[in-house]
């Protein structure tokens, strides 16, 4: 009987152990990031992915979880209500101005990884485009593209977009998030690929449910605002301090009006 209860013992605390080697495992795959070589650290995954080749979450932009109803319309979406943009917008025959251009880290869903992960600027994307080999590739049979520069690399699913209650592209062509606005018409600033598998960076709808991959490294002051449209918004740089200057008034990065 004693060996028996011995036996027991042991196998729980073999449970025990292998329990928390997965906790641990999986936490520190979410902070798993390749060193490209560039001004920030790219993960290995995407948000809320288990794996490299896992399309994670999809995410329109400034919202912190998957619409619950798969939606992703004007009609499900956190910044629009009444017909007009109530955050996150420079245009006030098209919402509330506020003049924000990047994401608040409150409503970047990458910062709940830790201190220092966040959703990459348009920027960021460029420089992961301009300075890395692009190969398109599998993994687990998962169409997607191996970005490699500095002994390093990541795989990027196509994990096509979330729209109107359904999936486009899934499994097709890449569509990843920035944390920047497009300055032209206020869309979400993306990373995408076409029919002729041509990587580039273009507005794309903000509603639109998107995987995002995370970066981690803190982010160039320049890097805040991306403005331009049509000369009546441009960035000022004056002692280090930028702002925004739109007709005859005056603001701040964070959108505060300057007397």
């Amino acid at each position: 009987m004693g060996y028996n209860r011995q036996q027991q013992k042991m196998k729980k605390i073999i449970v025990f152990l292998v329990v928390l080697f997965n906790v641990i495992t999986i936490s520190a795959q979410t902070n798993e990031f390749a060193d490209l070589g560039l001004s920030v650290k790219w993960a290995y995954k995407n948000v809320g992915a288990m794996s490299p080749d896992g399309f994670g979450s999809y995410i329109a932009y400034g919202e912190l979880s998957e619409q619950s109803n798969g939606r992703y319309d004007y009609s499900s979406y956190k910044w629009y209500k009444n017909g007009q943009y109530t955050k996150y917008c420079f245009d006030s025959s098209k919402g509330i101005v506020d003049n924000k251009y990047i994401l608040d880290e409150e409503d970047d869903l990458a910062t709940s990884l830790g201190e220092q992960w966040r959703s990459p600027t348009v920027e960021e994307w460029k420089e992961l485009i301009q300075n890395c080999e692009w190969k398109q590739g599998y993994v687990n049979n998962v169409k997607g593209y191996y970005v490699c520069n500095n002994g390093d690399s990541i795989f990027l699913p196509a994990a096509g977009a979330a729209y109107e209650g359904g999936f486009v592209y899934k499994g097709r062509y890449l569509f990843y998030s920035s944390a920047s606005l497009d300055s032209t018409d206020m869309e979400n600033y993306m990373v995408m690929t076409d029919v002729m598998d041509i990587i580039e960076t273009g507005g794309n709808g903000r509603i639109i449910g998107v995987p995002i991959r995370p970066v981690w490294g803190t982010r160039k002051t320049e890097d805040i605002i991306h403005i331009e449209c049509n000369n009546t918004i441009r960035k000022e740089i004056n002692d280090g301090r930028i702002f925004i200057l739109r007709g005859d008034k005056t603001y701040t990065i964070i959108g505060a009006e300057v007397k």
